[in-house]
């Protein structure tokens, strides 16, 4: 891997000072993990996501040196709002769904935050006691699992007519 960090900050054109800054360390820590101190997990992480560079190839060595970037406006997008990799990929797969599965998931949210509205509404009264905010959490909890379920049901049947019709 500090072979990898070197050939890196070469293809990068970076000096080891403009290397470190951009990761949050001095020029010295870079030369060391060169010349073969370890490398921290964290330091690892902050170089793949810093400079795009894929993790596998960076720890073994294996796959292309960088990773394919979706698109300049989804990397803004990741830096304005300091999204993590789960939320990056949410957000990225969420705008190419097709306008029906954006529905979907719309409603689905709605509900959620509807129901979660509820429950405060329920359990915010100065008489509401903690088992009783309990139960009412439970019960928004289990009315949304029902939502969500036949949600699911009727999404797989619709998903299954369709594909009944075509190919009849």
């Amino acid at each position: 891997m500090n072979e990898r960090v070197k050939i890196l900050r070469d293809t990068l054109k970076l000096t080891l000072e403009k290397f470190g800054e951009r990761i949050g360390v001095k020029k010295a820590a870079v030369s060391r993990w060169e010349n073969g101190d370890k490398i921290a997990d964290r330091m690892v992480l902050a170089i793949c996501r810093e400079f795009h560079v894929n993790e596998e190839w960076l720890r073994n060595g294996t796959g292309s040196m960088f990773i394919v970037i979706p698109s300049s406006a989804m990397e803004q997008l990741k830096k304005e709002f300091n999204l993590d990799d789960f939320s990056y990929h949410l957000v990225y797969e969420y705008l190419k769904l097709e306008p029906a599965q954006k529905t979907i998931v719309n409603n689905f949210l709605q509900s959620i935050v509807k129901e979660d509205e509820a429950t405060c509404n329920d359990i915010s009264s100065e008489t509401c006691s903690v088992a009783e905010a309990e139960e009412a959490y439970i019960k928004s909890r289990s009315k949304l699992a029902k939502k969500t379920e036949q949600s699911v049901l009727n999404t797989t049947e619709d998903a299954a007519k369709t594909d009944k019709a075509v190919n009849q």
